[in-house]
């Protein structure tokens, strides 16, 4: 029997869903090939050489910047996932494709929460789209029949963005909108890392940072006239506020599923909580629980066959404590029970290991 409505001192649990190898590396240059090592700890080698490679990022950067054709390296992925099983290239040199070398999943929690949530989602806003990880994951998704919304300001990205749709196959439900979303329309400064090759980390500008910045169109969602979504993700390096400031009629009328991201001692974290909050929506913790004994955790654990999404109730005392970027669930009370959820206990072994 579905769950009609959450307790702010129950944790819950998704069904349990085996781990897949999304991504596999097809063809891997060189310093992709050692950044895998170091992932996987099998090499003291590689490990020492990927920290001095990493150490150094920003200078290969600038230095493939002036020598492109020499320095470009070509690697491969196989993206393996529902109805999608196709190999893809890419420029290995661009840091923003390092989710799909670096981690066999990408951050679990939130691929998770989509696939159990594609069924029921109609309109996807990816917001902070980046290359669209979780954008390709949900498309990939055999239950997800609705359509998906992009937006990315960083040209670069946007570009990357579509030729991988492209490979892969999703642009027949992915739309791209080359702007960013804030609580207001206009140009805005955008600031990116010293490195030009990194634009996996781009934000609006605080202050004058010149030469390493862009200008590009924002606008507030509520005035772009577009149908409301069933589910939004935000991730846009502290500025989710102000997206969700500019969203206030959509998520009035929409009431979708909001996922985003809270950087840590972020005034904005308490800010969105409190305003989702007074809307009438329920916040929690995304955590990992894996086929044995154990309490939930933030990480994948690689020995895992399987994996429970578990839905931890956001609380302040429990976000000062996690000093960590992560990303927050929030849920209209009204459609918990759709979420098919059951109360998540641990283990007996860990209770009483616990006392």
């Amino acid at each position: 029997m579905p769950i009609e409505s959450p307790d702010r001192r129950t944790q819950y649990a998704f069904p349990p869903l085996p781990v897949p190898p999304v991504l596999a590396p097809a063809k891997a240059s060189l310093p992709v090939r050692i950044l895998l090592a170091h992932r996987d700890r099998k090499s003291h080698w590689a490990s020492f050489v990927a920290r001095r490679l990493l150490s150094h990022w920003r200078l290969l950067y600038r230095l493939s910047e002036l020598a492109p054709g020499l320095t470009r390296q070509d690697s491969a992925i196989r993206f393996t996932l529902g109805r999608i099983d196709r190999v893809f290239t890419f420029d290995a040199r661009y840091a923003v494709y390092r989710p799909f070398y670096l981690y066999p999943v990408y951050e679990p929690e939130l691929f998770l929460l989509l696939q159990h949530l594609a069924p029921q989602i109609d309109r996807f806003f990816d917001v902070g789209a980046s290359v669209g990880m979780h954008s390709h994951c949900l498309a990939a998704n055999p239950d997800f029949h609705g359509r998906i919304d992009c937006f990315e300001p960083e040209p670069r990205t946007a570009e990357m963005l579509a030729d991988l749709a492209g490979q892969l196959g999703t642009d027949e439900r992915i739309a791209i909108h080359r702007l960013g979303l804030s609580d207001r329309t206009g140009s805005v400064q955008f600031e990116s890392p010293a490195a030009t090759n990194d634009t996996s980390v781009v934000r609006v500008a605080t202050g004058s940072k010149p030469g390493h910045g862009f200008e590009a169109d924002v606008s507030r969602l509520d005035d772009l006239g577009m149908p409301p979504p069933t589910a939004i993700k935000i991730d846009v390096e502290g500025h989710e506020l102000q997206v969700i400031e500019g969203a206030e009629d959509t998520i009035r009328q929409g009431r979708p599923f909001i996922v985003f991201e809270s950087i840590y001692e972020s005034d904005g974290t308490e800010a969105i909580v409190s305003r989702l909050r007074e809307r009438g929506y329920a916040l929690f913790f995304l955590e990992l629980a894996g086929d044995g004994p154990g309490e939930p955790r933030l990480d994948l654990d690689p020995a895992w066959r399987s994996v429970r999404l578990v839905l931890n109730p956001y609380s302040t005392e429990l976000r000062r404590a996690r000093r960590r970027t992560l990303n927050l669930f929030a849920c209209p009370a009204e459609r918990f029970s759709q979420l098919r959820l059951e109360p998540f206990r641990a283990s007996p072994e860990t209770s009483a290991s616990a006392h």
